[in-house]
This record gives C-alpha cells, sequence and structure tokens, in this order.
C-alpha cells in the first residue's frame, strides 16, 4: 500500500473549501495527473453516493463518496483490475477563519500488480506532492465569504 498525507491551508472557510473539495469533478483543476473528472450520477455531487469518473495518468477510475459528513469530512473510494484507491479528507477550521483541509490518500495494488508495491511509494509521493502544490493554489483563490 503507498500513502499520501498532506495538510493543505486555505483562507477560506470549511464550507467554501468542503463544496469545492467534495464535489471531486474538481480534481481535474487542481491536480494535474488527472486529464479529466466529471459526474456520473444525477443530482447533486456532493452527496453520499455520488459518483465521479475520473482518468488519472489514463487509469480510468470511477469514485464514489463512501462518507460524508457536511464541511468536515469526506471520504472517496475507487476500484479498479489493478488498485484500489481510497482518499479521506477532513476540513478543520482556525481561529482566523479559514480551514485546515488534510487530503489523505491511498492506494493498495491488487493481483499481480502487488508485486510492484515497493516501487509505488517513491511514484505515489511525486504524483501527490504535484497535486498538493496545484491544492495550494486552488484553496488560496477560494473566495473567503461563505
Amino acid at each position: 500500500m503507498a500513502v499520501y498525507v498532506a495538510t493543505v491551508p486555505s483562507p477560506a472557510p470549511p464550507p467554501v473549501v468542503f463544496a469545492y473539495i467534495a464535489d471531486f469533478r474538481s480534481v481535474a483543476t487542481w491536480d494535474p495527473s488527472v486529464k479529466s473528472a466529471s459526474l456520473i450520477t444525477d443530482g447533486d455531487p456532493v452527496r453520499l453516493g455520488a459518483r465521479f469518473h475520473v482518468n488519472a495518468g489514463g487509469i480510468p477510475l470511477d469514485y464514489e463518496i463512501t462518507e460524508l459528513v457536511p464541511n468536515e469530512k469526506v471520504v472517496l473510494y475507487a476500484k479498479h483490475f489493478s488498485m484500489v484507491s481510497l482518499d479521506t479528507i477532513t476540513f478543520v477550521p482556525r481561529t482566523d477563519g479559514g480551514t485546515d483541509m488534510t487530503y489523505h490518500a491511498t492506494v493498495t495494488l491488487r493481483g499481480p500488480f502487488k508485486v510492484i508495491t515497493p516501487l509505488l511509494n517513491k511514484a505515489f509521493n511525486g504524483v501527490g506532492d504535484r497535486a498538493k502544490a496545484g491544492l495550494e493554489k486552488a484553496l488560496a483563490a477560494l473566495p473567503v465569504a461563505a
């Protein structure tokens, strides 16, 4: 299993940061490894069971919101024949009105792909660092008023 954890501050309050991140179509705007992201279920994209199709580095992944605590936490799960991805994102209000968002991502390789797990860790850190840089820019640009 590869794990990447990063905390990214934003001057925006938790409801603004949460709404932006929990609508997982936003991943295409801040993660340079993601070529596209779209909503594949009807209705509100920020709800339990909402599903998103994400093309990440040429790998098609269908993420589902499996846990949702408004303005506090969103968990997204994707399963592919080669791996399972679990992203847990938490939002903590700061005393200055902003938000500290923590992104905890894990990728577990499946089947014959498990043998390359040691190589995955280094690659995953590089992908994570680039995504974090994109998140820092995106979250800094969010509106401060809720």
